[in-house]
């Protein structure tokens, strides 16, 4: 039987479905999906789903037996969406809808804009409720929508929450959200960071994939418990000064039969042609960015994550492989645009009419680019023909830092021009420098093994003075110590970067002008010879600056250095200290400046520093 197609709707108006098939409609996931209903007096289900290639829908669920001939759904002409409704039915009960395609197969698909999903290996949407939670952070979204992002402190700690922590050794012991919030709540505060970025939040059938390949949009994952549990994860977080970051994947999909792919028995959100719909080396589906009604589904999904579970940002996944149609292909493979160049046209204005729409009704929301090459204007106002994120990944410095500690520093002075070339370009965009990410970078106990040194002790420096040279460099962090700490394979690592977000929060020379120029200023940055770096990072007010001394050589040096004022300097950090396991023993007394003029300037203080060590000293009138 054949359903009839109709104009009518008591859910779905034609204004509905008019922004939608125009890509505009950003609250389509309050529509679309399953959502309590009432029909005639009659409490149930109802249902939308947009499918327009099918010759015919059906609910299928427990109550009628999986059968994909009951529970026709009806076609709301010229939009693809097919609407039904389903008496009695109520929540937490598993459903999927029944494609049946024009040439005579049947698809068990799951809703694409379900709040819920069953844990894997089981695949079915879950019917279920995310209005009125009593959310009790309204502290915390207020200072947010009156803070400047860009001026003020963040620290982000990236975490995969089903590795982070467990309960025990099975691939189900899991913590739930409320376990996990406090416990990550203690762990970030204690540590000084500000931010949480979580990994693999959204539904994902394949724990392998950390959830970068996504089966549920809509979905908090069912791994730590039920949408509402993770709204409570959100509040709790906020409620104890910590932001959360979800990473977000917009640039591809996977296969699996019961998802996105061949939707409705035809390409639909993947791109028709090969050589665009995927990805070659990943096995995946790419969202085809061209059509309206596919753009909707993803910058709806981005304000569903802002309205309905109060996070502060997203790090966009795999932004160049959106960006060039020839990534990760071969010429075959790959096709060009209009203009017969590799670039993406379509995604780029997707991804600028995306931060467009973000910045405009979220202004304090954070966007970060990942993975983004040499693309020029990924940061900056859409309006000024960039991408318009706040922020880029910076993986080239963080690149050419581990290439330079991994040279023996009896050979670093020759290349000193690594330490170097960053600055040239650091402030073309607004950078955020991601450190021991296990996509972005391997762990700390395998850098530990690969640094210079004799000892044990000697390696351990190495790391310290590599991660403290990060914290001080210019751009927002993310850091991952590793899935349990890394503190319990390098001793004082933990406490190291705890004293250092610490000093970070309270200096606004490292945050303030963070993004610009004026926060940076060189005082030596030519002493190869003995593989030594001097700088100020600079706040607003001309007192608020640090003065920062590195040491990349195995040898201690004595050493004059200019300084901006007359005065004392004082010891705040030392990367060698022994709380962090060096060998220094401590604060050293201040360090007053004398009327002798070193590297440019009329006053200069003669420093000690220690080799392979990062010392930060504060201006004391």
């Amino acid at each position: 039987m054949v359903s009839k197609k109709t104009e009518d709707s008591v859910f779905l108006t034609q204004y509905d479905r008019y922004l939608f098939n125009e890509g505009r409609n950003y609250k389509i996931y309050k529509k679309m999906g399953a959502h309590p209903a009432v029909v005639d007096g009659v409490k149930g289900m109802h249902f939308a789903v947009w499918a327009p290639h099918a010759q015919r829908v059906c609910i299928v669920s427990d109550r009628n037996g999986w059968n994909s001939d009951e529970d026709n759904m009806k076609l709301l002409e010229t939009s693809g969406i097919w609407e039904g409704f389903v008496p009695d039915m109520g929540l937490d009960e598993n459903y999927k809808f029944a494609i049946h395609t024009q040439d005579g197969r049947v698809f068990l698909k799951a809703d694409p804009y379900a709040f819920h999903a069953q844990l894997r290996p089981d695949t079915a949407s879950v019917t279920a409720d995310i209005d009125d939670y009593p959310w009790q952070d309204g502290r915390w979204m207020k200072t947010r929508a009156a803070q400047n992002t860009y001026s003020a402190p963040m620290a982000i700690y990236e975490c995969h929450l089903g590795s982070w922590k467990k309960r025990g050794e099975g691939e189900n012991d899991f913590l739930t959200y409320p376990e996990l919030a406090r416990e990550l709540a203690d762990y970030c505060n204690y540590m000084g960071y500000t931010h949480v970025e979580l990994m693999g939040i959204a539904e994902h059938p394949f724990d392998g994939s950390w959830g970068y390949q996504v089966t549920g949009y809509y979905a908090p994952t069912s791994r730590y418990g039920s949408p509402r549990e993770f709204m409570y994860m959100v509040d709790y977080l906020h409620q104890h000064g910590i932001g959360v970051i979800l990473d977000w994947v917009p640039a591809h999909f996977p296969k699996d039969a019961f998802g996105l792919a061949d939707f409705d028995g035809e390409p639909l959100y993947e791109y028709p042609d090969k050589r665009m719909g995927e990805h070659p080396d990943w096995g995946t589906k790419i969202f085809n960015l061209g059509k309206p009604e596919v753009k909707n589904f993803l910058i709806a999904n981005v304000l569903y994550w802002i309205r309905e579970f109060h996070v502060d940002g997203i790090r966009v996944d795999a932004v160049a492989s959106m960006l060039y149609l020839d990534y990760g292909k071969t010429d075959v493979q790959h096709a060009v645009n209009m203009y017969g160049g590799t670039e993406n046209l379509e995604a780029v204005e997707f991804l600028h009419h995306l931060n467009s729409i973000l910045h405009k009704t979220v202004p304090e929301f954070i966007t970060i680019a990942k993975e983004t090459a040499r693309w020029p204007g990924v940061t900056g106002g859409p309006d000024d023909n960039h991408l318009g994120f706040d922020y880029k990944l910076h993986t080239a410095y963080r690149d050419a830092l581990v290439e330079y500690m991994n040279t023996d520093p009896l050979f670093r002075q020759g290349r000193h021009e690594l330490l170097l070339e960053d600055m040239v370009y650091q402030y073309t965009e607004r950078f955020m420098l991601p450190f021991l990410s296990k996509d972005c970078g391997p762990a700390a106990a395998s850098i530990l093994s690969r640094m210079p040194g004799a000892s044990e002790d000697e390696k351990k420096a190495e790391l310290r003075l590599l991660l403290s040279t990060i914290m001080v460099h210019p751009g927002a962090r993310i850091l991952n110590l590793g899935e349990t700490a890394a503190d319990t394979e390098i001793t004082g690592m933990r406490a190291m970067v705890s004293a250092l977000n610490a000093l970070y929060k309270q200096n606004p020379a490292f945050y303030e002008n963070d993004s610009h120029p004026d926060g940076f200023e060189w005082i030596r940055q030519m002493a190869n010879e003995q593989n030594i770096l001097c700088f100020l990072r600079k706040g607003s007010h001309p007192a608020d600056f640090v003065l920062v001394l590195i040491n990349y050589s195995g040898t201690g040096w004595k050493t004059r250095v200019g300084v901006p004022y007359a005065g004392k300097y004082k010891k705040i950090f030392s990367s060698s200290a022994a709380a962090f396991g060096g060998k220094d023993g401590g604060t050293d007394e201040p360090v007053t400046a004398e009327s002798v003029e070193a590297d440019g300037r009329s006053h200069s203080c003669e420093f000690e520093i220690g080799p392979n060590s990062l010392s930060i000293y504060s201006y004391e009138n």
